[in-house]
């Protein structure tokens, strides 16, 4: 009670106390939206001109770009991810800069545009006649199968889902690259060639030059033969910062491998695997059964091989095995195994057959299709004439010869029609054939056995490393990371334990395959989030697929060594390369002191002890020399030389050049002036439109803080 009385006697108190909690509550719910709000900023892939990339919208783009890549049934591996996630990103890019372009310039895609580029076979977007979806047998764009295909969208079923899905991406697509068009050509269409634009662009095509040449080699000249200094190279990068100037920042590593090798006893037990196995093996009938239940890691092959086409170090063994006969075990290509033959016998090399073909369809469902080729299978078996019913029912483009396909050589089937024709069937018989196209009817006209065929079986088991192994490699890896404070500490140790460290430079935040390494991403995302000297605080797994869904791996430890600013790097960063560089100019000028005076290139040759040689038919828009392959410099002298010009020196990039034209073919005046203009601005044109869209994104501030988001 006394409690209460407090209460009643400071309500004013509590009502006080009661509003400000509320008031926090409040307050604590708005600042954790705003942080919310801010945890989406922090999920920012970056800016286009200060304007935000929201990570999720990136996201979905790769996944559109992926499923797209999957669906025309591509294999997907993880250097294909990556390089499909860099795709995504360049297309966000570039159809965010472009959409602003095209909302400043007002342009559209009507609805009238839209129907007659899906609809009007004479106007239809290259897109949709060029998917397979809507193409018949012969590859030819079908009217009816695009309008089967928009029928079945009615459908309540997943197929018609995905069905739309696919559909709305078309769509997509088709607007996209309209858009595109539109685009490029309002600016392409501002392409003008004047008169001398024309004629210059003739005589580029068209002027010839013969002219002989002296060639001397920079290899030639020893680096003892040379000298240059700090300065050298500062002054050459000064000269020709172009060159070397970056609009990315990069990164470089040290590092060290791992690798994960299987051990002496990995081995032992592979081999006793197989060992213990082997017996039972020899007298397993059920071979495929078998193998699946022991865990055999080479997977089983039903199809026969003929001996020419057999490849192993023990073939005479196994070829000389009868059927049921085992050999083994050996070790062959990284595995224990046992062979066995499971069964020889003649076989055609080629068959001619005649077919019938039927394909599913929206008027014919797969059980419709499955009972329409037993109503004409059995009428055949009854008498039926297959030619006839070939012309009359078949789906595949030899129905116009009666279903005659002609001959076939083996595995140019789909493998279930191969097994029946060469390995199942004989010459004469009439069967059928599920496959993954359809339903098929097949006769074979004529299949002569010529050569003996063998089907054999492998026990197999691959020596990879044990968990037990892997570990110990992973402690080593662990212990080294450890005892290593900073970037020095990494060298000592190295040098202390006998590893090779090894280097990779001009890593950018989103490279993936870094060299020496392999698909190492989270590799260089550390790099990204570390300052110089930085020891890696954990060890990296790289691996890599091998055969039969195996896999190799590698641990690797890494020392952050350099980073470079986006713009004209230091010396320290680029000098490797401006050394190559600087070397060249002192090697040219050692060799331009030995050729001394010469007023032609024969006194040029005598004087360094070299051939003269000649290159003839030299145009100035031709990517290489007859005789001297890409060397920019001297094609372009050459070209704005004539017969009484005198011997000229050029530096090239592999050598120093002593060239004299002693022949010129002139273009002479363009026959019509109206087609030289046409010719050139197509040529402008064609340059424009393909270089629009990603000189928008080089014009553009883009930020890239992807890896940002990245663990």
């Amino acid at each position: 009670m006394a409690i209460i009385g407090k209460i009643r006697q400071n309500v004013g108190l509590l009502v006080f106390v009661i509003a400000l909690a509320i008031l926090a509550f409040l307050l604590m719910d708005a600042l954790s939206s705003s942080q919310g709000a801010g945890g989406a900023q922090v999920q920012s892939a970056g800016t286009i001109n200060g304007e935000p990339i929201s990570y999720q919208a990136y996201e979905r783009k790769v996944e559109e770009i992926t499923r797209n890549y999957q669906q025309q049934g591509q294999p997907m591996d993880d250097q294909t991810r990556y390089r499909l996630r860099e795709q995504a990103w360049n297309q966000y890019i570039q159809e965010s800069l472009s959409k602003k372009e095209y909302d400043k310039l007002g342009l559209s895609v009507t609805d009238d545009e839209l129907k007659e580029l899906f609809f009007d076979p004479e106007n239809m977007h290259p897109t949709i006649k060029s998917t397979a979806l809507f193409q018949d047998e012969s590859g030819q764009f079908s009217e009816q199968r695009l309008k089967d295909y928009i029928r079945s969208f009615d459908d309540d079923t997943p197929e018609a889902a995905s069905r739309r899905t696919i559909w709305n991406q078309f769509e997509t697509a088709v607007l996209r690259t309209q858009m595109n068009d539109k685009y490029t050509n309002l600016v392409s269409k501002a392409v003008y060639a004047p008169t001398f634009m024309a004629k210059r662009s003739h005589e580029e095509q068209n002027k010839k030059v013969d002219f002989k040449y002296a060639f001397f080699p920079y290899t030639e000249i020893t680096d003892e033969e040379i000298s240059f200094s700090d300065a050298d190279l500062n002054t050459y990068l000064k000269s020709n910062a172009g060159d070397f100037k970056t609009d990315k920042e990069t990164r470089s590593i040290d590092y060290i491998t791992f690798p994960i090798n299987p051990s002496a006893k990995d081995s032992a037990d592979a081999k006793k695997f197989i060992s213990d196995k082997a017996s039972a093996f020899r007298t397993a009938t059920d071979i495929p059964t078998f193998l699946r239940l022991q865990n055999s890691e080479i997977p089983y092959n039903d199809n026969y091989i003929s001996e020419t086409e057999f490849a192993s170090t023990n073939k005479s063994n196994i070829v000389s095995l009868s059927a049921g006969a085992t050999y083994g075990p050996y070790f062959e290509d990284g595995a224990y195994k046992v062979a066995k033959m499971v069964d020889k016998k003649m076989l055609a090399d080629s068959a001619d057959i005649r077919i019938i073909t039927l394909l599913p369809t929206k008027r014919a469902t797969p059980k419709e299709v499955t009972e329409l080729r037993d109503s004409i299978f059995t009428a055949i078996n009854n008498g039926g004439d297959m030619e006839v019913l070939a012309n009359q029912f078949s789906d595949d483009k030899s129905k116009e010869n009666g279903g005659n396909f002609g001959y076939v050589k083996r595995n140019q089937l789909p493998p279930a029609m191969n097994t029946a024709v060469f390995y199942e069937r004989a010459q004469g018989e009439v069967f059928t054939v599920t496959s993954q196209q359809g339903e098929h009817i097949i006769e074979i006209l004529e299949a002569t056995p010529v050569s003996e065929g063998m089907k054999i079986a492998y026990l197999g088991r691959y020596v990879d490393y044990s968990r037990a192994t892997q570990n110990k490699i992973y402690a080593e890896a662990q212990r080294f990371i450890l005892a290593c404070k900073n970037r020095d500490d990494f060298a000592a140790k190295a040098k202390e334990a006998g590893l090779a460290v090894a280097s990779a430079s001009g890593l950018d935040q989103n490279s993936f395959n870094i060299n020496g390494v392999g698909l190492a991403q989270d590799i260089t995302t550390w790099a990204f989030k570390n300052d110089v000297g930085a020891v890696c605080d954990r060890v990296f797994q790289v691996s890599e697929d091998l055969p039969n869904k195996r896999e190799k791996s590698k641990y690797i430890v890494s020392a952050l060594t350099a980073v470079t600013p986006k713009g004209t790097p230091s010396l320290d960063a680029v000098r490797t390369q401006v050394e190559t560089k600087v070397k060249e100019d002192k090697k040219a000028a050692v060799i331009q002191s030995k050729l001394g005076n010469f007023n032609s290139v024969e006194s040029a040759a005598s004087n360094i002890g070299k051939e003269v040689e000649s290159a003839n038919g030299v145009l100035f828009n031709s990517s290489n020399i007859p005789g001297i392959g890409f060397e920019p410099k001297v094609q372009a002298a050459v070209s704005g030389m004539d017969t009484n010009s005198p011997a000229k020196m050029v530096q090239g990039s592999r050598g120093v050049y002593v060239i004299q034209v002693n022949n010129v073919v002139p273009a002479g005046e363009p026959a019509d002036m109206a087609l030289a203009k046409k010719t050139a601005v197509t040529g402008t044109r064609s340059g424009v439109q393909f270089s629009l869209l990603p000189a928008l994104s080089s014009a553009a501030d883009v930020e890239d803080v992807r890896f940002k988001n990245r663990k």
